[in-house]
């Protein structure tokens, strides 16, 4: 597995599109840093650039490379919760092209609970920006035999590791108002989080 990890790395450093497992479902990671590789998963989806794309990290340091105006809470949030199934939503740096977050200054970060992927990201060196491994609108993909074959036709690289985990997306919360907002609900809760905002 490691050296196909290393393929893989290569291939989004190369600025390719990687299918690989999270904690959750399939996704399909690309450099977050290259406009060009962003756009090509945009394209592979069928998704419209006006729906933004989470950043996948492996290191909890790399929040503030992504995102500014960071309350302190958060850092007690990544510790607890972070990897996991959590998506947190903040100000983006100017670094970060507009094309990932669709134009908006708010960013998506998640680090996921999966060996795999945390070895993938490491291996490749940058951000990676990664939606789910399906045709926009369809269910995402708990196994690659999930995956429609014109989908898995159009990647650089497919990391099968099995079942993926739970199934469901992540939960998304959106720190940038107050109090926080969910945005897409999943395992982890408004009420978990709560008394870490405090």
């Amino acid at each position: 597995m490691k050296e196909k990890i290393e393929q893989a790395a290569r291939a989004i450093a190369a600025g390719g599109a990687v299918i690989f497992p999270t904690e959750t479902v399939y996704g399909i990671g690309v450099d977050a840093l290259n406009a060009e590789a962003v756009k090509k998963v945009y394209a592979i989806k069928g998704r419209t650039d006006t729906n933004p794309l989470t950043i996948h990290i492996a290191d909890k340091g790399d929040i503030s490379r992504i995102a500014r105006d960071i309350p302190d809470y958060i850092y007690k949030i990544a510790e607890k919760f972070m990897p996991g199934p959590l998506t947190i939503v903040l100000f983006k740096n100017k670094d970060i092209p507009d094309i990932v977050t669709a134009g908006r200054q708010t960013v998506g970060i998640r680090m996921p609970d999966h060996e795999t992927a945390m070895d993938l990201i490491k291996a490749s060196k940058t951000l990676v920006a990664a939606p789910s491994a399906n045709f926009s609108g369809e269910k995402a993909p708990k196994k690659v035999s999930d995956i429609p074959p014109a989908l898995l036709s159009k990647v650089d690289f497919v990391l099968d590791c099995g079942p993926a985990g739970s199934g469901m997306p992540s939960t998304v919360v959106d720190f940038t108002v107050s109090p926080p907002k969910i945005l897409r609900p999943g395992l982890i809760t408004l009420e978990d989080l709560e008394k870490y905002t405090r």
